[in-house]
């Protein structure tokens, strides 16, 4: 990713990371793991807290993507992960890479029971559509489509806002099943 792109995706990191901040203040339990990936792939973090801020993103260069690699490596941090998180995996590209399928369903199958949730983004007009669509549905999750940066930005917030919709359903199914067994204690105590 080069140039313009480049810009585009720093500045939609950067926004989608504060966005996720802001509206989740009362959760900051929220942990990132970040994988870069070309034809290799780099760890930019590993379960960082979200509320203590993430690394910025190591300048790549132009062409030669493997996207097998990236899912191997993304699988490998969600299984080191603790099971009391729910996994979320963003996938974007802006070109076309090899592999993906069979790792993105491994991922799947191995995460899927704790609430996995998949989304492939494609960004610009270079992305490879069919392969990311693939992706997502060898994760059982949605593909998204961002032409521009402030598509990608708006991509990257409506993402954000669906997990926080999610948090605020599991708090509210947590809060009632206290308040059912608090009442039944004190009906059992009296």
């Amino acid at each position: 990713m080069c140039s313009q792109p480049w810009n585009d995706l720093t500045a939609a990191y950067t926004m989608c990371l504060q966005k996720r901040r802001g509206i989740a203040q009362q959760s900051t339990n929220d942990i990132v793991s970040i994988i870069q990936f070309d034809d290799g792939t780099r760890i930019i973090c590993e379960r960082s807290a979200l509320s203590s801020g993430v690394r910025q993103l190591a300048t790549t260069h132009c062409g030669g993507t493997s996207f097998w690699p990236a899912l191997n490596k993304a699988l490998e941090l969600l299984s080191r992960t603790t099971n009391s998180y729910i996994p979320v995996l963003l996938f974007m590209s802006d070109g076309g890479g090899s592999g993906g399928p069979n790792e993105m369903a491994k991922i799947y199958q191995n995460h899927h029971h704790l609430g996995l949730q998949v989304h492939t983004i494609a960004f610009g007009g270079r992305a490879d559509t069919a392969t990311l669509e693939s992706l997502a549905g060898a994760g059982r999750g949605k593909f998204h489509k961002s032409l521009t940066g402030e598509e990608l930005v708006n991509t990257f917030i409506e993402i954000s806002t669906q997990l926080t919709s999610v948090d605020g359903l599991i708090h509210e199914f947590a809060k009632r099943v206290s308040d059912a067994a608090t009442n039944k204690l004190m009906l059992e105590f009296l």
